[in-house]
């Protein structure tokens, strides 16, 4: 009897020290990871980048985080086939309609026309677009058209690595 009061006196000792803990750490994983939507929301992607990539090496797996990272570098020119890789991860579990966006300006990139076009054509045609955010989307339509790559310069090849076409 007493080796049982003493198991339970241990699981309740464990429970009471180490629980606040993992709460806490959950709590804190939670708030930053919110910290970093906001900062996407309030269009900071340099600021949001930074977090989603302390995330995405906790959960590397995590379509969101891969989503919102990919976002991220793609809004600050960064065209690596890793940074390609990230949303089409997310891709896999979700579909958001600014992925198509974001797919279209990583091919526009890669001066991949036709694959560009069909992902601005499909982001045009699936979202609720103000009247400026619509002239944009037919300006890098018209852009593939004429085969201009405006995102040339920021071009990084990783490691003698192709980029994605």
């Amino acid at each position: 009897m007493n080796l049982k009061k003493t198991n339970t006196f241990l699981t309740i000792l464990f429970v009471l020290l180490f629980f606040p803990i993992l709460a806490i750490s959950q709590v804190t994983e939670g708030n930053i990871t919110s910290k970093a939507i906001q900062l996407f929301d309030n269009m900071k992607f340099a600021e949001a980048e930074t977090l989603f990539k302390d995330i995405l090496t906790e959960k590397p797996e995590d379509f969101m985080v891969n989503y919102f990272y990919g976002a991220c570098r793609t809004e600050n020119n960064h065209f690596t086939n890793s940074d390609l890789e990230c949303l089409i991860k997310a891709n896999q579990e979700v579909s958001p309609i600014n992925i198509n966006y974001y797919f279209g300006v990583q091919y526009h990139a890669r001066s991949n026309w036709e694959r560009a076009l069909k992902f601005y054509n499909k982001y045009n045609s699936l979202a609720s677009l103000s009247g400026s955010e619509k002239q944009l989307i037919l300006e890098k339509i018209q852009q593939c058209y004429d085969k201009v790559n405006p995102y040339e310069e920021y071009i990084i090849k990783e490691n003698n690595n192709e980029i994605i076409k």
